[in-house]
């Protein structure tokens, strides 16, 4: 299940406002991005059914509704058995990308399944090329039965999936997301009115699978996610005494991120 302990986990460092106890930003690689990002490719139902998972369950407005009506409707008010199905649990279209993930959240084999087209006629007569996750279906046009496989496969990811192998980013409390920069860390600093370095701490937490289901569900119910998971629902929540640190990225052409610390 997505909810037990990950093995995976992303190490992540996060700049926090020692008094306000909030994280102004974090700083993300590919894998994290990358696993942010994905959750823009899950359907919304996916994510009601994620959300179900992680207590406390969230209302998500009159979504939750909706999702539980259809789990009551009997079969026999869809127009195929595999409707009801479809609508609890659709597949994700970049399903063949998020397998990849470092940390994938939507593990359901649903959309481990391959894919089937109706393809005897599609050149000629059909010209429909339907496509279905079921192969005892019928071509609504040919007729014919709808179970020749569709490899999955997606592209070489030598250079990565959604975001770039080498990219430095960072991310804000509110999800925000940019390119790690001297300039980038002082709109950070400046928006949160944060004037001396003593006021920073950085602090490091390890980001696994039940963090990126809190953040996926706390994405929609909060305007601080970060904070709220990485301080608030993670046993890292400390006092901040350790002496003073803030980092400051500099985007290097070499693709690292380096930076004066306080007190240099």
């Amino acid at each position: 299940m997505a909810c037990a302990e990950a093995v995976n986990t992303i190490r992540v460092k996060a700049s926090v406002d020692r008094e306000k106890k909030s994280v102004l930003f974090m700083e993300a690689d590919a894998d994290l991005a990358d696993v942010l990002f994905s959750y823009l490719t899950m359907p919304i139902a996916t994510v009601i059914n994620l959300c179900r998972k992680q207590p406390p369950v969230p209302t998500l407005g009159c979504f939750g509704n909706l999702y539980r009506s259809v789990e009551s409707l009997d079969s026999r008010h869809f127009t195929a058995p595999q409707c009801k199905e479809m609508l609890l649990r659709p597949r994700n279209g970049a399903a063949v990308y998020c397998q990849y993930l470092k940390l994938n959240i939507d593990d359901d084999p649903n959309n481990k399944q391959p894919c089937f087209f109706c393809c005897r006629w599609r050149s000629s007569y059909c010209k429909m090329t339907p496509y279905s996750y079921d192969n005892t279906d019928v071509c609504g046009r040919c007729r014919y039965r709808i179970n020749i496989k569709a490899p999955m496969q997606c592209n070489d990811m030598e250079n990565g999936l959604f975001v770039k192998r080498l990219s430095r980013l960072v991310i804000t409390d509110d999800l925000k997301v940019k390119p790690a920069s001297t300039a980038a860390t002082i709109s950070f600093l400046s928006e949160h009115s944060v004037r001396h370095a003593t006021a920073v701490e950085e602090l490091s937490f390890d980001f696994g699978v039940n963090e990126a289901l809190d953040l996926l569900m706390l994405a929609l119910l909060s305007k601080t996610p970060l904070s709220d998971v990485l301080l608030k629902r993670t046993a890292a929540k400390q006092e901040l005494t350790a002496k003073p640190s803030l980092a400051v990225f500099v985007k290097q052409e070499e693709g690292a991120a380096a930076g004066p610390r306080s007190g240099d």
